[in-house]
């Protein structure tokens, strides 16, 4: 006997085929498309009940109609549509927002540890006037292995 978890698993694999069959799409579209990166940010019922909501056979909905319905049946989530018809998709925009670091303070740190490679965390820190931690990430980012 198959326990509830793996149900929903099977269940939700195959919605997912048959949508993929109706619409004639292979499954490595469906999975790189916008559709799919809104679909992520949704509860495993949310997705489940969009895959019903597509539909198969004769009547298959599109993308627009599938996300009217969808606001209309969720009015407390973040409308959706308002986004596909701003900008054409629902992926996230860029967020904006000041960096935490300039350009020029990273460039800075990575020249020198470029320099003298034996520097410190604490002494980079310290050097550039920002935490230890930032001189890390920024190492990390740069793949850098930092030393203590």
């Amino acid at each position: 006997m198959l326990s509830d978890k793996s149900l929903k698993s099977y269940f939700v694999i195959s919605l997912i085929l048959i949508f993929c069959l109706a619409k004639a799409v292979c499954l490595k579209c469906l999975l790189s498309s916008d559709f799919c990166h809104f679909i992520k940010k949704l509860t495993e019922r949310e997705r489940i009940e969009i895959l019903g909501m597509i539909g198969f056979g004769d009547r298959i909905r599109t993308q627009k109609e599938v996300v009217e319905l969808f606001n209309e049946t969720h009015l407390d989530r973040h409308p959706f549509s308002q986004s596909m018809r701003n900008f054409g998709h629902v992926r996230d925009l860029p967020k904006s927002g000041r960096p935490s670091k300039s350009e020029e303070d990273q460039l800075n740190v990575l020249l020198t540890i470029q320099e003298n490679h034996h520097s410190t965390l604490n002494q980079l820190a310290s050097d550039y006037n920002m935490a230890a931690s930032t001189v890390h990430k920024i190492m990390k980012k740069a793949t850098y292995h930092p030393y203590k």
